[in-house]
């Protein structure tokens, strides 16, 4: 395994040959736009797709237009309709009685399948038998109420409008291959972003042994410090360290958890390294423990199981996030510097109105947190004081960042990805860089401008 650390690894990722000045200019950026596009069109298949959707759209742009306008102006005027209230009291009714027709057979069902009718989970059977005698009124009003929502809808005829525009918008759509496009592009962003998650999600397991081999022992020898460790092949730790057993995951009284979140109002952080107090330092925790009144964490501990485990007031002495592109670190930290002042109670530091959730009202961790760990069962204990030692500037020596060798091109991955979904789909944007293979030219002379970026192709 090659990885660097520290000053050696932001001089590797700042080495002039890894940065992309792209934003330089608006020269520079065009260039960059062309060759990115060009890269997509080549290498990837959903942009394709998107650019044959938004290029079928464009080209048969007037005749949409024309059925959508229909369609659009038939809702309106169902919308005035006198009979409108009528058709959703019915609909509203409808729906309510085959709800509870549901309902009364579910437990109907579920009492007739008690062997024993003295059982105290069974219902007496005096109500059963009400429950059957409802269920056959149900049943026997619902087909009038159909009946009735039908004869309703058949006398307005903006209904009959708005049905024969949607039934003509979609033959259409059909005709033009639209629908198809559409339909198979779908099917392709599910795929697309079940890979992302799973490669995502093999990343951060595969970092596990950047966190014990290197962080840890870091730790346990008191000199940690802030230390970003860098990839340089191409994953983060060798092939025998990607399926760590739990056991190497304890390194004396230190514990690596995985995907704690603590309450926080959003996000999560991959890797948490503690250190478990004595027990006597629980303190006050041990009442709240047993009286309930800590917050719970995922999955929610019950009351067996705070009974089972001996719980553990912890110091944290580390955050580690894991990152497959480098670019993603600096709004990574942003997220991570507020969540921790909002952890540790450095109330200027954040707006509580952000962090507000039903666990935490108030928008401030004014309580202690349960975080029961997976992989163990064990259960930890996290409050303020748990953070002590990420105020102010120390946070910078425990807040660890893990990711890949890559170029830098001062744009976040969501960034690029959204100008990979607005070059490929926006009708605007239809003919910037659009490689001559593509078999569209699009109009030239269009500006490229969305979150004060601008590209003037004249």
């Amino acid at each position: 395994m090659k990885a660097c650390s520290g000053r050696d690894a932001i001089a590797h990722l700042l080495r002039p040959v890894n940065v992309e000045r792209n934003l330089a200019s608006c020269v520079a950026f065009r260039g960059w736009i062309q060759s990115k596009v060009e890269s997509w069109w080549e290498h990837d298949p959903v942009f394709r797709q998107k650019r044959l959707v938004r290029n079928l759209t464009l080209e048969y742009s007037g005749e949409l237009a024309a059925i959508s306008y229909r369609l659009e102006k038939a809702r309106k005027e169902l919308d005035t309709s006198p009979q409108k209230e009528a058709i959703t009291s019915l609909t509203r009714r409808l729906s309510s009685q085959q709800a509870a027709a549901d309902g009364l057979a579910k437990f109907i069902a579920d009492n007739a399948a008690e062997d024993d009718a003295t059982s105290p989970t069974s219902a007496p059977p005096s109500k059963v038998a009400s429950a059957r005698s409802k269920l056959k009124e149900v049943r026997d009003t619902i087909p009038l109420l159909e009946k009735e929502l039908r004869d309703t809808r058949l006398s307005v005829p903006q209904i009959q409008e708005v049905e024969e525009a949607c039934a003509h918008l979609e033959r259409f759509r059909q005709e033009i291959g639209l629908e198809e496009a559409v339909s198979t592009l779908k099917v392709m962003e599910r795929a697309l972003g079940q890979t992302l998650a799973k490669a995502g999600g093999s990343f951060e397991e595969a970092s596990e042994g950047i966190v014990v081999h290197h962080i840890l022992p870091k730790l346990r020898s008191h000199t940690a410090g802030c230390r970003t460790f860098l990839e340089v092949g191409s994953t983060p730790c060798v092939t025998s360290e990607q399926s760590l057993p739990i056991s190497t995951r304890h390194c004396e009284e230190l514990v690596v958890l995985r995907n704690v979140t603590l309450g926080m109002a959003a996000g999560e952080m991959d890797y948490v390294v503690v250190k478990c107090l004595d027990a006597g330092k629980l303190g006050k925790f041990k009442e709240e423990l047993a009286s309930g009144r800590l917050v719970g964490g995922h999955p929610q501990p019950r009351r067996r199981e705070l009974a089972k485990y001996e719980p553990y007031a912890v110091e944290v002495l580390a955050v580690v996030e894991v990152k497959r592109n480098a670019n993603d670190i600096a709004k990574s930290y942003e997220v991570h510097a507020r969540n921790l002042a909002w952890l540790n109670g450095e109330t200027r530091e954040y707006d509580p109105v952000e962090f507000r959730t039903m666990q935490y009202a108030s928008g401030h961790f004014d309580r202690a947190f349960v975080h029961t760990d997976a992989a163990t069962g064990a259960i930890y204990v996290f409050s303020k004081a748990s953070f002590s030692e990420f105020r102010g500037a120390a946070m910078l020596r425990r807040m660890h960042f893990i990711t890949r060798d890559g170029k830098l091109t001062g744009m976040s991955s969501g960034t690029v990805r959204w100008l990979s979904h607005m070059l490929a789909t926006s009708l605007q944007l239809a003919g910037i860089a659009e490689p001559e293979t593509a078999g569209f030219k699009g109009v030239e002379g269009r500006h490229l401008t969305h979150a004060g970026l601008a590209l003037d192709d004249s």
